[in-house]
């Protein structure tokens, strides 16, 4: 877009690469919708998944484990108890607890569950709403774009769960002699 912009505008400004933009956007409508669910997608990993655990462990540069080592001046090495969790975690990371897609299921579920609780209703529809921003703005599709989906949904499930332990049952309340709620 912005290449487009610079051959027609010259130097172009921030509302006339907007304008730019949402010119190409309304023109080719089916092909802009395509593209960004395609990259949804990606960033939900519900089209494929990466092969390989989702953890990084490592110390140092995954990618050049020695030249970083030498930079670091620390060759480290991972203790026993380090490489079991190390282990583990790898593991853990090619189960679905690392695919994003799992996360936006889980808040749409959790919906319901918080239609009473507005701090919950807020947290959720942040992490929705992150995902909606990316749906029409997002540029890549790695898993960091979806961090904040996670974190929040992880969050209001937490404070469900806090939530409902933290109330009394029916069951106590009757027993003392009140009414149930």
């Amino acid at each position: 877009i912005r290449a487009a912009a610079a051959r027609t505008l010259g130097s172009p400004s921030p509302a006339a690469l907007a304008k730019t933009r949402d010119a190409l956007v309304s023109s080719h409508r089916g092909a802009f919708l395509a593209y960004r669910w395609n990259v949804l997608g990606k960033l939900l990993q519900w089209t494929h998944r990466p092969a390989g655990s989702q953890v990084y462990l490592w110390f140092t540069d995954v990618q050049d484990l020695s030249g970083s080592a030498g930079l670091l001046q620390h060759d480290a090495r991972p203790s026993a108890f380090q490489r079991l969790l190390q282990r583990c975690m790898t593991w853990l990371g090619t189960t679905g607890l690392f695919v994003p897609c799992f996360y936006a299921l889980l808040a749409l579920a959790l919906i319901p569950l918080a239609l009473r609780d507005r701090v919950v209703r807020a947290v959720l529809g942040s992490g929705l709403a992150s995902l909606l921003v990316t749906f029409y703005a997002g540029t890549d599709a790695h898993l960091r774009g979806s961090l904040w989906l996670v974190l929040t949904t992880v969050l209001a499930t937490i404070l469900l769960i806090a939530r409902r332990a933290s109330r009394p049952s029916n069951a106590a309340i009757r027993s003392s002699g009140g009414a149930p709620a």
